[in-house]
């Protein structure tokens, strides 16, 4: 299958107090097909945010590159940078990150607004197909727990990205609800035909993939975060 995303080289360290070097990343390979999804376990110290922020283009590595549908965004200036991760990955955070003053609607939008188009019909059609319908001019602090994740769900798949990543995204749901979320994220993944890349500790999620990378063995850096 088509390489959706290909790691190659990938290294990064921090500095600590006492000016020496840390390495956090040193990953020879990772590689992610087209349409595929993928579990990554990922425990505290294996360095999981800072990989996940890599692969986004937050971070830039110090060395190796990350390529996303054959193109280098390690390469792309800051600004460039933005556009390209609005338009081709969709990031779902475990807290959220919801705008607190703008509505689920305003959150939705203002998330197509970095790619450069914004299409009121689209993000009203995107907030209805994760059940929001009628919940769409509520403002996060209106919203439960699980509305407001449904929020951010929308708002990683509006742009249609080919590349979805969920950083524990049933990290602050109740076991109840975490199965069926999680049914949502897959089933608009594979309508919009994105690759899927979450990372979690719930066995039982992850018991669903058919493919389970550990971090901690991928990942030869012997310091811990």
């Amino acid at each position: 299958m088509t390489s959706l995303l290909k790691i190659t080289g990938l290294k990064k360290s921090y500095k600590s107090p006492d000016s020496q070097m840390n390495k956090v990343i040193d990953i020879a390979s990772f590689d992610l097909a087209a349409e595929s999804e993928v579990a990554l376990i990922g425990q505290s110290g294996t360095g999981k945010s800072t990989f996940l922020n890599i692969i986004c283009g937050i971070l830039a590595p110090d060395e190796g590159e990350v390529l996303v549908n054959g193109s280098s965004i390690t390469s792309l200036k800051e600004s460039a940078k933005d556009r390209f991760r609005a338009r081709n990955i969709g990031y779902i955070f475990q807290t959220f990150n919801l705008l607190q003053n703008f509505t689920a609607l305003e959150n939705v939008m203002i998330g197509m607004s970095f790619a450069g188009k914004v299409d009121k019909k689209m993000a009203m059609e995107t907030l209805s197909k994760v059940g929001l319908q009628d919940r769409m001019m509520y403002k996060p602090a209106q919203l439960s727990t699980g509305q407001q994740q449904r929020v951010a769900v929308a708002r990683a798949l509006v742009n249609k990205p080919s590349l979805v990543i969920a950083d524990e995204p049933t990290g602050n749901l109740d076991p109840e609800y975490a199965k069926t979320a999680m049914g949502l994220i897959r089933d608009l993944c594979r309508e919009n035909k994105a690759g899927l890349l979450v990372v979690s500790h719930d066995k039982e999620l992850i018991s669903s993939f058919d493919r389970v990378d550990d971090l901690s063995k991928i990942n030869n850096s012997v310091s811990l975060l």
